[in-house]
């Protein structure tokens, strides 16, 4: 039914309708240079004193028409907060339901400078959806105690001694791990178990109380060694140092343990059965003992110590009459041939004196050190006589090669005899020229030098090889070939001063010459090899020269 109140409340609801769409349509006309004086012009209410350097910049916490950022932008300001969250840390990474919020639906802003956005309530928070949940005494202690007004509760200190460090009676010996004695319950009520340090307790010193070895209660860097403690009752002085469990034990420090054979020196035979004051005497008690053979033999040493200290290398602990000895393998000298028929003292001469000094009883190794006096060489081949000679026998089996020397043998010099060379026992000395050896039976009598080989040969005297032409620098032409070598080289010939000749024509052609010299030496400018009575003259005989 139509009634004017009616058709007035229809008027005015389309005047909010038009008055919404009015405001709706210049909100979207908005440029984005105009939405922050805008959403400026549309704010709740101031921030709170924390927030409020941002109240003129709303783009630190808003962005314009989402809020779907806003709970990034939170945790990239409070950045520990949300490493908290990242690593399931802390309050805010430990409560269930703070993992299914966001930051605005418990911490909501634009409530005025002196609102508390935090909204924590002591009586109701659960402590134990934090990293220290509070346990024994802890939940009696009021949480100012811990938490310094003005500064995050996450920041309230977790180590026990940031608390209680001046009630700590240990000064900081034990660090700041205190739960891992104390309990919350109680702090005097400690639980210690003393197998878990360096030190276990065992068998008598579980009785022994703390302070017997914790003075003054003092636990760290307490010494471990026995002898820190019991060294007023060390009857050994000190000589075997700290190491008393090697010997003792925990449980009856009288009933001792001693095993010779991880020391330096093992009992081994009639060792065995010595009498241990037979070594360890009142005397060297509290002294180190040497461990060799001579040090306890000493005057039992029959060989006056010419063989050093190492008894054992030929006798034995299980009976020093009983000895052994294998010069092949013991010695630098295997015995060979007749060296091994040879006496001892052969080589090993005489008892060497003592006279305070380490004896040098081995004797020399080479050879000449013992058979110099038989050397027929008189020491020229040095002192390797196993080089030629076998210790088999020094006179047999001799063996040289002389081809390793500087004159192998070749030809007839293989068959020839030593002395024929080796006049004398001075080989080295021996000369290695040709006329060394041969000059009587040098037919040339010297005049083409020593160097014989340049003709003759090894294999026979006889067979000799000159060329004339390769061998001198006047080459054999003509009738030159036809001359007997007597009619250039007459002798007699002085050595080499006889052998190179004049090389000119009138050297030898002299009286022979129809012109007496009236044109020179030159003859084979007209003359020719072939024939002296063949004469070409002009360039006809150059030409024909040239041509041969």
């Amino acid at each position: 039914m139509w009634s004017p109140f009616t058709c007035i409340d229809s008027t005015r609801r389309r005047g909010r309708w038009h008055l919404g769409c009015l405001i709706g349509m210049l909100l979207c006309a908005a440029l984005p240079a105009q939405a922050a004086p805008l959403e400026k012009l549309l704010m709740p209410g101031p921030l709170t004193e924390a927030h409020a350097k941002y109240e003129d910049d709303c783009a630190q916490c808003h962005k314009s028409f989402s809020r779907s950022i806003q709970q990034q932008q939170c945790r990239d300001c409070h950045d520990k907060v949300s490493a908290d969250i990242d690593s399931k840390r802390g309050f805010h990474g430990l409560s269930p339901q703070v993992a299914s919020l966001e930051c605005r639906q418990c911490h909501t802003e634009h409530k005025g400078r002196k609102a508390d956005i935090v909204g924590l309530s002591p009586a109701l928070f659960d402590h134990a959806v934090t990293d220290f949940a509070l346990e024994g005494l802890h939940g009696k202690v009021p949480c100012a105690d811990c938490h310094v007004a003005g500064k995050p509760m996450r920041d309230a200190p977790h180590a026990c001694n940031d608390c209680h460090q001046k009630d700590d009676v240990h000064k900081g010996q034990m660090k700041d791990q205190c739960q891992d004695c104390h309990s919350a319950k109680s702090w005097r009520k400690s639980e210690f178990d003393h197998s878990q340090t360096h030190f276990p307790l065992k068998d008598s010193h579980r009785d022994v109380a703390c302070a017997s070895c914790h003075p003054d209660r003092r636990y760290k860097d307490t010494p471990t060694a026995c002898a820190s403690c019991h060294g007023l009752q060390d009857r050994h002085g000190g000589l075997f140092g700290d190491r008393c469990a090697d010997c003792h034990g925990a449980k009856d420090w009288k009933s001792a343990r001693f095993d010779h054979s991880k020391t330096k020196f093992p009992l081994l035979g009639r060792h065995r059965s010595a009498d241990c004051h037979s070594c360890h005497t009142e005397q060297t008690r509290n002294k180190t003992l040497p461990t060799q053979c001579i040090d306890c033999h000493r005057g039992s040493d029959v060989h006056q110590g010419r063989f050093g200290r190492a008894c054992d290398s030929c006798h034995s602990v299980e009976s020093w009459s009983k000895k052994s000895f294998d010069h092949d393998r013991e010695t630098q000298f295997p015995l060979q041939g007749p060296h091994r028929t040879v006496g001892c003292s052969s080589c090993h001469a005489g008892a060497m004196s003592m006279a305070g000094k380490q004896p040098k009883s081995t004797p020399a190794r080479a050879c000449v050190d013992c058979h110099r006096v038989d050397d027929v060489h008189h020491g020229q081949q040095g002192d390797r006589c196993d080089a030629c000679h076998q210790v088999k026998s020094w006179r047999e089996g001799v063996k040289f090669d002389h081809d390793l020397t500087l004159f192998p043998l070749v030809g007839l010099h293989a068959t020839a005899s030593c002395n024929e060379c080796h006049l004398d026992s001075n080989y080295r000395a021996t000369a290695t020229t040709c006329n060394s050896c041969h000059k009587t039976d040098d037919p040339h009598r010297g005049a083409f030098g020593t160097q014989c080989q340049s003709c003759h040969n090894p294999a026979g005297w006889q067979r000799w090889t000159f060329d004339h032409d390769k061998q001198t620098d006047f080459p054999l032409e003509g009738r030159h070939q036809q001359a007997q070598c007597e009619s250039c080289h007459k002798p007699p010939v002085a050595h080499t001063d006889g052998i190179k000749l004049d090389r000119s024509c009138n050297s030898c052609h002299a009286s022979d010459d129809a012109h007496h010299g009236g044109f020179g030496k030159n003859c084979e400018r007209c003359h020719q090899p072939s024939a002296f009575g063949d004469v070409r003259i002009g360039p006809r005989a150059a030409r024909t020269k040239e041509a041969q």
